[in-house]
């Protein structure tokens, strides 16, 4: 079942991520930023993959997976905000929401997965296992977010 989620958040993501990096219009920098911030998310979504499996038995992989998350899931909101700096030259009214959408999103996933650590490490079986499905829910979201923002940008 873990290999079919695993595939799931690809097939869900990847197609998002990829689309939003050929849509890209801006400097280099913002380019890259945007891109970057992809690819964290990417991770954070296959962490979170790991998770679902390893929370179901392995405890210390559990809270390994999950504390990964949440580091992508940081360095994913330090490109999101190098981003609004760099890719300032085409900003509308549709981007600025588009990238204040990634980053509400991205502070309401930091949020869940650190709830994640939190009751994972602490042995709350059925409390951890809400937290990542919220954590699923939040990194793909953040994925539509941040391919609607390269439109728009």
């Amino acid at each position: 079942m873990s290999s079919d989620i695993d595939s799931s958040m690809r097939f869900f993501l990847m197609p998002l991520l990829v689309s939003a990096a050929l849509n890209l219009r801006g400097t280099p920098e913002c380019v890259k930023d945007v891109a970057l911030s992809a690819e964290y998310v990417a991770g954070a979504a296959a962490a979170i993959a790991s998770a679902v499996k390893d929370c179901a038995g392995n405890e210390t992989a559990c809270i390994a997976d999950v504390t990964k998350t949440a580091t992508f899931l940081e360095q994913a909101s330090n490109e999101v905000t190098a981003a609004v700096a760099d890719c300032g030259g085409n900003v509308t009214a549709a981007c600025t929401s588009d990238i204040e959408k990634v980053d509400d999103g991205l502070k309401n996933a930091t949020v869940t997965i650190s709830k994640a650590v939190e009751d994972c490490g602490a042995s709350k079986k059925i409390a951890c296992y809400l937290d990542v499905a919220k954590g699923i829910k939040a990194v793909g979201a953040v994925g539509v977010d941040i391919a609607n923002a390269a439109k728009d940008c």
